[in-house]
């Protein structure tokens, strides 16, 4: 499980916290694969918005 989902539609990138059971924990192995999509992104010409969300109504996210 990784914690999150992401996607990309045009020049739109859309990461999506999805653990609200956890608080949308930010983990460190959450934390590697989205420094890894970042890194990704900043490569990427195309992408010029990244949208952070979450699931659930208690927090956005918290961390560990």
């Amino acid at each position: 499980m990784t914690g999150f989902a992401f996607s990309i539609q045009g020049r739109i990138a859309r990461i999506v916290f999805n653990r609200p059971d956890e608080q949308n924990l930010l983990s460190r192995d959450l934390l590697l694969a989205l420094r890894t999509i970042a890194s990704d992104l900043a490569a990427n010409p195309e992408i010029q918005v990244l949208t952070l969300t979450a699931e659930g109504t208690e927090c956005f996210s918290t961390v560990f």
